[in-house]
Parts: structure tokens; sequence; C-alpha cells
């Protein structure tokens, strides 16, 4: 499954005020219910974030789409991937698309 995350106010740096804003493209998988070890319904796995573009804060200037081997690219992906709002992002996300 994919979808698009919008996140602000991101801390980089924990207990610093380094912040960012802009979004992610996630993938994320649904494994199944597994109610022999007792897990009764699906659930969210896998989740990769493939692309990051951090908007501006100044008018009139375009949005950054980072590569994947830039340095901030590896740090919003640290602090994103583990991520509670992320993992209840791909639950909403997944509970939407079932429903349509």
């Amino acid at each position: 499954m994919k979808f698009t995350y919008y996140f602000d106010e991101l801390e980089l740096i924990k207990n610093y005020s380094v912040m960012a804003a802009g979004e992610i493209d996630v993938d994320y998988r649904i494994a199944a219910a597994e109610p022999d070890v007792g897990i009764f319904e699906p659930w969210i796995t896998d989740i990769d974030i493939t692309s990051i573009t951090l908007n501006s804060i100044k008018a009139g200037v375009p949005a950054l789409n980072l590569s994947q081997d830039h340095w901030l690219y590896k740090l919003i992906y640290a602090a994103l991937i583990d991520d509670e709002h992320l993992l209840e992002a791909c639950e909403m996300d997944a509970a939407y698309e079932a429903d349509i």
C-alpha cells in the first residue's frame, strides 16, 4: 500500500530545536492475522519511506526533493520511521482503503 504523509515541526535531533516540515511517500504492507500466535487482526508491517520533500519557509521557493543519499534524508527517515504518528497514519490509510 502507498500514500503520502505530511509532517511539520518534526524534531530532527531529539531535544533540540532543529525542525523540518514537508511530505514523505510511504509504502507499507498489511500482514494477515496469526491467531495461532495470538495476533487476531491484520497489522501494519514493512513500513518504508520512499521519498522526502521539504517545504520552503519562503514564498515562491519550490519544495526541495531530497535524494536518498542526502544527509537530511537520513535524519528525517530516522526521525519518522519509528514514529507512532506514522504508524497511525498507515493504519488510517489501510482502513480507508478497506472501505473503498
